[in-house]
């Protein structure tokens, strides 16, 4: 899979990762149900991969 550090390199889109990132650990601290919290955590790992983040 490719990350945004090593065959994206733009930093626009390294930031635009983040906010994502972001956005999803807000919005899964405040979800009314635990499949809800659950779908925003998958996107959190999902993008904390794409920038390189993850130890999977």
């Amino acid at each position: 899979m490719p990350t945004a550090r090593s065959e994206r390199g733009d930093s626009g889109y390294r930031i635009y990762l983040m906010d994502r990132l972001k956005r999803a650990l807000l919005l899964a601290e405040n979800a009314r149900s635990e499949r809800e919290r659950v779908a925003h955590l998958r996107a959190c790992r999902h993008y904390c991969a794409m920038l390189g983040l993850a130890d999977d």
